[in-house]
């Protein structure tokens, strides 16, 4: 199952930090495995939150073999050459959480227009791939501009619309993608439950039921978990925090979210591999 985390405004979301807390939390709590990609380049990625920086120059010899022999730039070089297998995929993949998720990290060498354009080029047998890997990809979906974004988010079966808690922002979602709501959750990100946008106000302006909407609460130690790379180590250390903990919140409505998407897979279609999400 694809489930695809984007917005409708680039930038403000929280889409990365999102779908990392997201996809960490069910492999925490849930045992669901998981692969991750993106499907365009930037600086604040997922390899970034999820492994911490190494001093600059060490190994460096080494990154740019990885990155010219895995990683999913050797991926899609494999699926043009049609060379490629489940056994190609593992090893272009990083491994977090005992095989929980696996990441196929982004390009450091390829030029960003034409990382976008090759990878359109294989994205459905990419995507066709990766089901053989685990029965969840996340995508870091970027802009509607992206070559490959209409394919991921026609081809999803689940679309994570990240959302704030600005009106603009929201009435710009439902007046220009209406024709995604049918199969949309919604994420409100960097959420404040101070403001007077808050979650309960934005479910009764726009309609929205309780179980089609979350929010992941703005948290400062979250946020230099994700700059330091630390971010599996933060939520593990956390899982389980009190409620007095300064933490809880920020964790409970993670909790929260993730249980929200997991319900929602669970519910659609659910094949043979797919049962399992409602256990």
């Amino acid at each position: 199952m694809e489930v695809a985390f984007w917005s409708n405004i680039g930038g403000k979301n929280g889409v990365t930090s999102n779908l990392a807390g997201i996809s960490i939390m069910l492999t925490l709590e849930k045992r669901c495995p998981s692969v991750l990609f993106e499907n365009h380049c930037h600086m604040m990625n997922l390899e970034r939150m999820l492994i911490r920086k190494r001093p600059s120059g060490l190994l460096k010899e080494e990154e740019n073999y990885f990155y010219d022999h895995m990683g999913i730039d050797s991926l899609i070089k494999r699926i043009h050459s049609n060379q490629y297998s489940k056994e190609t995929v593992l090893k272009s993949s990083l491994n977090f959480l005992n095989s929980g998720i696996y990441y196929i990290p982004q390009s450091k060498l390829m030029n960003k227009e034409l990382f976008e354009y090759e990878l359109n080029q294989v994205i459905h047998p990419f995507l066709e791939q990766l089901n053989d890997i685990s029965p969840i990809t996340f995508i870091d979906t970027a802009g509607s501009s992206n070559l490959s974004t209409k394919v991921i988010l026609s081809k999803a079966d689940l679309v994570v619309v990240n959302l704030s808690q600005d009106l603009q922002i929201i009435d710009h979602f439902f007046e220009n993608y209406s024709s995604l709501t049918s199969k949309a959750v919604y994420l409100l990100g960097n959420y404040n439950h101070n403001s007077k946008f808050n979650l309960l106000n934005i479910r009764r302006k726009y309609h929205i039921s309780k179980e089609q909407i979350a929010v992941v609460p703005y948290n400062i130690a979250f946020r230099d978990s994700l700059i330091s790379g630390d971010t599996i180590s933060f939520l593990l250390h956390n899982q389980k925090c009190e409620r007095k903990d300064e933490n809880y919140y920020f964790i409970r409505e993670l909790k929260k979210a993730a249980n929200m998407i997991y319900k929602r897979l669970g519910e659609l279609n659910p094949s043979p591999d797919q049962k399992a999400l409602r256990a």
